[in-house]
């Protein structure tokens, strides 16, 4: 087996309270040593690897993603994609069952799975349909999926508009132990900007933030009421913030996301009408986005998300209202992120727990970092380094991306996957 040396690193893994310099040896796919300091500058292997001093973390997990294939081939597919995701310093992304046919059953998650096998890039994760075509009226095989591999269920881009359906969802996956993902939102208040003087100003249809709250008590009040494993994914709002964080205090079984464009965007970055700034939850005024980085900050908010969401060109290059919805976001999560870190808005263990650490509890895998034995998924961020994302710099296949241009610091620049190179910049420094 291979033996490689990853020197001069800064060692950040905040689950063993480990912030740094040292080196990190690697064995085969797993983690034979960590070496704190000095310790470890007379190791011999057969790769060594110098990050002059970049970090080295446990491998950044993203909890919500589209990969599109199978049936959207066009936009993006498993194989860019996961090279996008390995790009983007990802060493697992969660693929949404939005696919067509719908990973509704073992068979679309066998053919998912055998796709990933043979691309170059970050673990595929598979997410199970919560009902049958992601129709919202039957259950889908819930058993079926968890055994076939499914690491969450979740209704995808709308919520389950029936509480009872919703109730049978949780108590059922219950019976498997498997987390339930909901975009708990009120849908008859969708509209394409949050409500306040932008809707005004811009005069797009409104979306009050109650509207995520009003959806975001109930799916906590049905989770209270079953037990169920309940995940919270997009909040987007202060309101759904607060309701999460007095469910947590009252035990109950929650976790939630934010994605990395609502914690850096807010609604007067609309005020271009770029249709790449149009997202679902749509963009939300700076005290809701202050609100979520104040909860990602405190541990409220337990993952920062991609919300990966790849669009053709033609999809894109519409009028705002009719424009498709999403970003391609997987290649510029982390800087969104450290950007926050340079601000001092977040702290590196902060950002590393919320990337790599509490993803992993979510979805109920065993966890990995800076320890002997375990299994080396590890990013490794140059925090320093600057980039400008474009058509000739992303690994996915589309551009869709309010950040196309612009100069961003920070990201990954080498990304090991059971212990394999699959990814790294550059601009990284190759084996010695």
């Amino acid at each position: 087996m291979t033996r490689t040396l990853l020197k001069n690193a800064h060692l950040l893994d905040p689950s063993r309270q480990l912030d740094e310099q040292g080196a990190v040896l690697i064995d085969g796919a797993h983690v034979q040593a960590v070496f704190p300091g000095d310790t470890g500058a007379e190791v011999t292997a057969d790769e060594v690897i110098d990050l002059k001093g970049a970090w080295v973390c446990p491998g950044l997990v993203d909890l919500r993603c589209s990969l599109r294939e199978p049936g959207f081939e066009h936009k993006e597919d498993i194989h860019s994609g996961l090279r996008a995701a390995a790009a983007g310093g990802f060493t697992a992304v969660c693929a949404m069952p939005d696919t067509d046919p719908v990973t509704d059953s073992a068979a679309v998650v066998a053919q998912i799975a055998a796709r990933a096998d043979s691309a170059k890039g970050a673990r595929l994760l598979p997410v199970g349909a919560a009902t049958a075509g992601l129709l919202g009226e039957n259950l889908a095989a819930i058993g079926e999926l968890t055994s076939s591999g499914c690491v969450a269920i979740t209704q995808g881009e709308r919520p389950i508009g029936s509480a009872r359906l919703m109730r049978r969802l949780l108590e059922y996956a219950l019976a498997f132990d498997v987390t339930v993902m909901s975009s708990a939102f009120e849908d008859s208040l969708r509209g394409l900007c949050t409500e306040g003087p932008w809707s005004t100003r811009l005069g797009l249809p409104s979306t009050p933030a109650a509207a995520e709250a009003i959806g975001i008590a109930r799916d906590l009040t049905l989770a209270e009421l079953t037990g169920g494993r309940l995940h919270l994914s997009r909040v987007s709002t202060a309101a759904g913030v607060a309701l999460i964080k007095a469910a947590k205090e009252r035990g109950v079984r929650v976790t939630c996301d934010a994605t990395a464009h609502h914690l850096t965007l807010t609604t007067a970055d609309l005020a271009s009408f770029d249709p790449n700034t149009k997202v679902w939850p749509p963009l939300r005024s700076a005290e809701d986005r202050d609100a979520l980085i104040a909860g990602v900050a405190a541990g409220v908010i337990d993952g920062i998300c991609s919300d990966h969401q790849p669009h053709h060109a033609e999809d894109k290059a519409r009028e705002f209202q009719i424009a498709a919805t999403g970003i391609s976001a997987l290649e510029t999560t982390v800087s969104n992120v450290l950007a926050l870190v340079a601000k001092g808005q977040l702290n590196a263990a902060q950002a590393i727990t919320a990337l790599a650490i509490k993803p992993r509890g979510v979805l109920g895998l065993p966890p990995v970092g800076l320890f002997e034995g375990s299994m080396a998924d590890l990013s490794v961020i140059d925090a320093s380094q600057t980039w400008l994302p474009g058509r000739g710099t992303l690994k996915s296949r589309a551009t869709n991306s309010p950040f196309l241009g612009q100069v961003l610091k920070g990201r990954a620049v080498l990304t090991m996957v059971g212990g394999v190179v699959v990814w790294r910049s550059q601009n990284a420094e190759e084996p010695s």
